[in-house]
């Protein structure tokens, strides 16, 4: 019987079934629409017009998409700007210029293209992870509705390089579970330091892998040394051939350190500060600046600790590698947004016990994410 090739293409990708790739469509484009004409109606701006990309094309998605145009020796910027940039691995502005030039997309409409597009591949991969860690299709669909629906999910909508790399996460601990070579793996985790510098954090789960191999031969240890080279090879082509300085910059004058002294001070200050000021509670400078970092640490902590038996090894050291790097960032007004690509954490509340309660956690995060949407927009704030 002749199969439509759509259909042969939709059983490709990653084993999900055509049904369920179409559901996951479904709850990706509706999340997305909702905060397109939500945002549009913020901004008084058409949906989709040049307008609206621009109030989309904010904060670091400027700089991504300027790498993409001009690289990273732009003459029509400041240097304290290319110094600024130099921090940003090169993977997803390479991935905008390629759109763009291939496409009559904008350099702006291409990045939003693409964060979208990987927030699909995301979403397909995280329901195959459910599927099979779990065999439940339910918790696959569950964990796609907390992705797409997470507070801080707004970055997908814009050239912003949390889809890409949540994409090879999701990967990664998808090639794992379907037992792809460890050559496969260190592919996967060298791409992911190219698309954002945190992505070294996954060494100690690929040093745990490493360590479960029964035969170590050559190849192995390749593996495991190649992701670090790759990373390494970025921060040497910055600092020795462009001579730009990272995240070597001083960050004296934004007046935050790189690192607190201890795990988890910053969120025990942000709450100590709101108990002896409760009034501070309704001020959105506290509250954007440190309140919901402090908020995001202390549920994303929980639910990873609660998340440990319902996972796997490998996993489960990303995880709590994560929250400990998290905890110890210095004025961490990111925490929010970084918790997006906490992958481990959607496949955490699809196993709530409660579809009530999965339910209300839902809608509370789909009107969080529209508030935060629209502070984005219109460049009040973002994480």
């Amino acid at each position: 019987m002749f199969t439509p090739r759509w259909r042969l293409l939709a059983q490709g990708m990653f084993g999900v079934p055509v049904g369920s790739v179409i559901w996951i469509l479904a709850i990706v484009l509706v999340a997305r629409i909702l905060v397109a004409v939500w945002t549009a109606n913020v901004t008084a701006t058409s949906p989709f017009s040049a307008e609206f990309v621009a109030s989309w094309t904010r904060w670091d998605a400027e700089h991504y998409v300027l790498i993409a145009e001009q690289g990273y020796q732009s003459p029509t910027v400041s240097s304290e700007q290319l110094a600024f940039i130099s921090r940003f691995p090169p993977l997803f502005s390479w991935a905008i210029s390629l759109v763009h030039q291939a496409s009559w997309l904008s350099a702006e409409a291409s990045g939003i293209f693409l964060s979208n597009l990987f927030l699909f591949l995301s979403s397909l991969l995280i329901f195959r992870l459910g599927s099979l860690h779990l065999e439940s299709a339910e918790v696959g669909y569950w964990s796609v509705l907390f992705l797409n629906l997470f507070p801080t999910s707004y970055f997908a909508s814009s050239s912003y390089s949390e889809a890409m790399f949540l994409f090879a996460l999701a990967l990664y601990f998808y090639s794992l579970k379907i037992g792809r070579s460890y050559t496969g793996l260190s592919l996967t985790f060298a791409t992911a330091t190219l698309i954002r510098s945190v992505g070294v954090l996954l060494y100690p789960a690929h040093i745990y892998l490493f360590w479960k191999e029964e035969k170590k031969s050559w190849k192995t240890i390749t593996g495991l040394l190649f992701p670090g080279c790759v990373f390494l090879a970025h921060l040497a082509y910055v600092h020795l051939w462009r001579d730009m300085p990272g995240y070597l910059e001083s960050t004296e004058k934004f007046s935050i350190q790189v690192f607190s002294r201890f795990p988890f001070s910053e969120t025990f200050n942000a709450f100590s500060f709101a108990l002896d000021y409760p009034e501070q509670l309704q001020n959105p400078d506290f509250l954007y600046g440190v309140g919901y970092n402090a908020l995001f640490m202390v549920a994303g902590t929980a639910l990873t600790l609660y998340g440990l038996p319902k996972l796997f090894g490998a996993m489960n050291i990303f995880s709590i590698t994560h929250v400990l790097f998290l905890s110890i960032t210095g004025v961490m007004i990111s925490g929010p947004r970084f918790f997006f690509v906490h992958l481990p954490i959607f496949l955490i509340l699809a196993q709530l016990p409660s579809r009530l309660l999965k339910g209300m956690m839902a809608i509370c995060f789909l009107v969080t994410l529209l508030v935060f949407s629209g502070r984005f927009v219109t460049g009040s704030w973002t994480f």
